[in-house]
């Protein structure tokens, strides 16, 4: 007897959470000039995008109209492709990062690091809110507490989201305040810009789990 659909989609959050934890080693690896560290645990993430891809692709192949299910497909889907985006982007950021080895200024790395602490709270967020969500939706009656608790957790993807947004912005206007190198600038723009992305993911799976969950 094959998973279920939210079996699945559990397990592809918990990928993505693994591989937001193996770009935390990237990231730090980088900042420290240490870039010929960073290849093997590049390799490992992305390895977990292919996890997460295969999954991805279980789902889909195997969701047809003739299965009931206790969410609207629809939203399911949603939520997969917004999950799967985020581990996309964390792939993202290790090419990026291999295509441009730029030293960054100690002030601007405390900044990043902020911005990422912040990006991978959404994540591990989100996973938590999803695995409250589904086990609210498979007992709807005897656990209600837990729809309560999701949307409380909801709240705070948002908040986080936007406080991201807040770093995000700031480190925005220190890159064009202290970099003068028109190459730098754009690396580090185009980081911050990606690592913000994460967030922004997260948040939009939420929203995904709120229409589960609210139906």
């Amino acid at each position: 007897m094959r998973r279920s659909p939210l079996d699945d989609l559990i397990r592809h959050s918990e990928i993505t959470q693994e591989g937001i934890e193996l770009l935390a080693g990237v990231l730090e690896l980088y900042f420290a000039g240490k870039y010929d560290e960073i290849d093997p645990i590049a390799e490992l993430l992305y390895q977990k995008e292919h996890e997460a891809d295969l999954i991805k692709g279980n789902i889909r192949n195997h969701l047809h109209k003739y299965i009931l299910l206790p969410v609207d497909r629809w939203d399911l889907l949603d939520c997969l492709k917004e999950q799967d985006a985020i581990i996309d982007v964390a792939q993202d950021i290790c090419v990026w990062l291999n295509l441009s080895h730029y030293s960054i200024p100690a002030e601007l790395v405390d900044k990043f690091m902020e911005l990422f602490r912040v990006v991978k709270t959404t994540v591990d967020e989100e996973v938590q809110t999803l695995k409250l969500a589904i086990e609210y939706i498979r007992h709807p009656f005897t656990k209600r507490r837990l729809r309560k608790k999701a949307k409380l957790m909801l709240k705070e993807i948002h908040h986080h989201e936007h406080e991201a947004d807040i770093v995000a912005r700031r480190i925005g206007r220190m890159i064009f305040e202290q970099q003068h190198d028109p190459v730098g600038i754009i690396v580090l723009l185009r980081l911050s810009e990606f690592i913000g992305h994460i967030a922004d993911h997260a948040a939009n799976a939420g929203d995904r789990i709120r229409m589960m969950i609210g139906r």
